[in-house]
């Protein structure tokens, strides 16, 4: 017989599919739902109803510091059943809900149950299972996040076909039919079961990267926050979630705004979740080999350019040019992301670590997506919220090109 899988891959692919449910039913799925609800509890105020999504990061902002230590100590099975469960029961009450107010408080249980759940505690522990590999193994995990766009059709017929409170009980169902499974197959630490990050026979700690002379250390949480490279690449994630949250929830009535009917707009965002693939696994892989802060700088220069292209984007092939360069970026950093946060900090805190930049994330979501709102509401259109992004994508590049390996001052002291 031969060797066995690591099951490293085995928690890469469980991830996976937790970010293809989350990204179906909840981060660009919510789309589908954008204009039901702007019919139904705010008609003609678009910054309403984005603030209400944009509400969604909070729970990334509160429940994430505590939630990394959980997973850091104890793994992140029993917190992804608990949000799994949550965000279940958030979908099937906000069927229910007969006002903004009352939509707004089930909401924020989606939101929660989906960080717990789908989100962050699998994401955290790809990165506890793999050292040399983690480039790759973070590019294909990550990849659910970005095909999740491909099931925003299904959730558009839902819609269409049964109306938006039906179809939000149809993805509470799912949820939970597709989510427990996933939680299950959750395991803490290779250490745990007797065996060695990215499936070695002996400890490799070396980043193929940096060099085999430059090993891999482990911060604690003190120690990452008084570094300055924690700021400064947090700054960059910031930029990239206020992008993302803006165009994943604004994306279907973008489109219908230039003309395309709801079922083409969520059509054109599966081409997009597809597009995201390549950045994935290509600067995925190479994030293993090349210089990751120069990857970051270059996905947050082709982010901002392709706001550029969103705003000169009117026919068919010019939205189909602009889904190819965004979804290739913003597939790309996600994955560089996770990896150069796992090669700076390491493993032991990597988690609690993720959990305290997510506050920045949710900052960063929270005002890129009210932004667009409101600059809708008032000029009909997202131009000046897309300039805005582009100018700070500058301010994103200078951030990332900053942000230095650090060393913990007790390494640094000897």
């Amino acid at each position: 017989m031969g060797k066995p899988i690591f099951y490293g891959w085995w928690i890469v692919l469980a991830t996976f599919l937790a970010g293809l449910l989350s990204g179906g039913v909840f981060a660009t799925g919510m789309s589908a739902f954008f204009l039901s609800l702007e019919e139904e509890f705010s008609a003609g105020n678009r910054g309403a109803i984005s603030i209400v999504l944009g509400l969604a990061p909070i729970q990334g902002a509160i429940l994430g510091p505590l939630q990394g230590f959980v997973v850091d100590r104890y793994g992140a099975r029993f917190v992804m059943l608990a949000g799994v469960l949550l965000m279940g029961a958030g979908w099937m009450l906000a069927s229910t809900a007969q006002s903004m107010g009352v939509f707004i408080i089930f909401f924020l249980l989606i939101a929660a149950g989906n960080g717990m759940g789908l989100v962050g505690p699998p994401l955290a522990t790809v990165g506890n299972w793999f050292v040399r590999r983690r480039g790759m193994a973070f590019g294909i995990a990550t990849s659910g996040f970005g095909l999740g766009a491909v099931l925003v059709p299904m959730v558009n017929f839902f819609i269409q076909s049964i109306g938006w409170r039906d179809a939000a009980v149809v993805m509470g169902g799912i949820v939970w039919v597709v989510g427990i499974p996933i939680a299950l197959m959750m395991r803490r630490r290779p250490e745990d079961h007797g065996l060695l990050p990215d499936g070695d026979a002996r400890a490799s700690q070396a980043s193929a990267a940096e060099g085999p002379t430059f090993a891999e250390t482990d911060f604690t949480l003190g120690e990452a926050l008084a570094s300055r490279a924690f700021w400064l690449l947090n700054v960059n994630f910031a930029f990239r979630a206020m992008i993302i949250s803006a165009v994943t929830i604004h994306f279907v009535p973008a489109m219908v705004a230039k003309d395309f009917s709801p079922g083409g707009a969520a059509s054109l965002f599966a081409f997009l979740g597809v597009m995201t693939l390549p950045g994935r696994l290509g600067i995925g892989f190479m994030s293993d080999r090349l210089d990751k802060r120069r990857l970051g700088a270059s996905v947050s220069l082709i982010i901002g350019l392709s706001m550029l292209i969103a705003i000169w984007a009117q026919s068919l092939w010019q939205v189909l040019l602009f889904l190819t360069v965004y979804g290739v970026a913003i597939g790309g950093g996600g994955a560089a992301m996770f990896a150069i946060r796992g090669v700076y900090f390491g493993r032991r805190a990597f988690a609690t670590i993720s959990g305290f930049g997510s506050i920045f994330q949710a900052l960063g979501a929270m005002v890129g997506t009210t932004l667009a709102g409101f600059t809708f509401d008032r000029t009909g259109n997202y131009d000046i919220a897309f300039y805005t992004y582009a100018a700070l994508s500058l301010v994103a590049i200078a951030a990332i090109a900053g942000a230095r390996r650090p060393i913990p001052r007790r390494l640094a002291l000897r």
